[in-house]
């Protein structure tokens, strides 16, 4: 699916929001980007920071990259962002520039678990932070498991909407931790992670 689960955006949008104020965020990649939910989302922490940071606006890069070319024109991408590519994140993970700040907005569970943690090893070489979004194993008694179905890639046309690989909450701590901030939701978990860049 092109749209993320909305759990965890209101987290994401404090939180953001006060990493812009004082300038530890101007440029972001989003990574698989959709529909562009997250794009709206940095804006408004940007629209809302400004009256602390006036030149925020003008200082703000939002990059992305999306596989599914379809998204690219149905959703409008290259009007919104500063630069989109079309391309698979574990093609460019190596080249790509650093940025403050990269998304995984509901994408790793559609890369395999080796293929995961290459990525990430190699983005956080070229960040200050990386925010993950995705959906974990129902690993606690009020949690509920995402179980996906096989038409919502079959019946999209995109074979990259394939959950590939189902994340527990210890194993994402295992693989990617320490966490800067960790939260779980009932479907996804979100997560923060402080990158190489300080």
């Amino acid at each position: 699916m092109p749209f993320s689960s909305a759990e965890g955006k209101g987290f994401f949008e404090d939180w953001l929001f006060h990493m812009m104020v004082p300038g530890h965020i101007t440029t972001i990649f989003d990574v698989g980007a959709g529909c562009g939910s997250y794009y709206e989302l940095a804006k408004n922490c940007a629209n809302a920071a400004e009256q602390y940071r006036p030149n925020i606006k003008k200082d703000m890069v939002i990059n992305g990259s999306e596989i599914h070319a379809p998204y690219i024109s149905h959703f409008k991408l290259e009007e919104k962002y500063n630069s989109i590519m079309n391309t698979d994140i574990r093609e460019v993970a190596q080249d790509l520039d650093p940025h403050d700040l990269f998304i995984f907005g509901d994408v790793l569970e559609h890369l395999t678990k080796d293929e995961a943690i290459d990525v990430l090893s190699k983005i956080k070489k070229k960040s200050r932070f990386i925010w993950l979004s995705i959906p974990t194993k129902a690993c606690r008694p009020w949690s509920n498991e995402y179980n996906q179905h096989e038409d919502e890639w079959t019946k999209s046309g995109n074979p990259n909407e394939q959950h590939l690989h189902m994340w527990d909450i210890e194993e994402l701590g295992f693989c990617f931790g320490p966490f800067t901030g960790l939260c779980v939701f009932p479907v996804v978990t979100v997560a923060m992670i402080e990158g190489d860049i300080k």
